[in-house]
């Protein structure tokens, strides 16, 4: 009734997929979850660097570039495709590193990162490049959303 009220609809339509990347680690309809793992700022390079290996592998690189071809590059079918195929890289890192191998404990891990990426430029700057890596390098759909 409420929302009725303020000339909203009733229901409010689910929003576009978004991707939970170390500078933005907050993925629409995603609530702020208790954190169950930390890790330190050399623990989080670290990390950053095996996600840009992974990101950076010519067969996950043709993955992605198909995944945009296939979406018609448009971005936001786009992101429904890159999650499904960049979980299949992601979930084995987020075992390895203690997290759940789940889009929570993707959410997590992100969260993670960026307490450390929003202090130090030198791992922002990383997180970046492996957000760029991840939608695809140079040729991607990095920067077209």
């Amino acid at each position: 009734e409420q929302r009725k009220k303020e000339g909203k609809p009733a229901i409010e339509a689910p929003k576009d997929p978004t991707m939970p990347t170390p500078n933005n680690p907050s993925a629409v309809g995603f609530r702020r979850m208790e954190r169950t793992k930390t890790i330190t700022k050399s623990q989080a390079e670290q990390l950053l660097q095996e996600l840009m290996e992974l990101y950076s592998a010519p067969a996950f690189q043709k993955m992605v570039h198909a995944d945009a071809k296939a979406a018609v590059y448009e971005f936001q079918p786009f992101l429904r495709r890159l999650k499904k195929t960049a979980f299949t890289v992601q979930e084995p890192l987020l075992q390895k590193w203690g997290f759940d191998p789940t889009e929570e404990g993707l959410q997590e891990m992100m969260a993670c990162l960026n307490d450390h990426t929003i202090r130090d430029s030198k791992l922002r700057k990383l997180a970046d490049e492996t957000t760029k890596m991840l939608y695809g390098g140079e040729d991607g759909m990095y920067g077209l959303e």
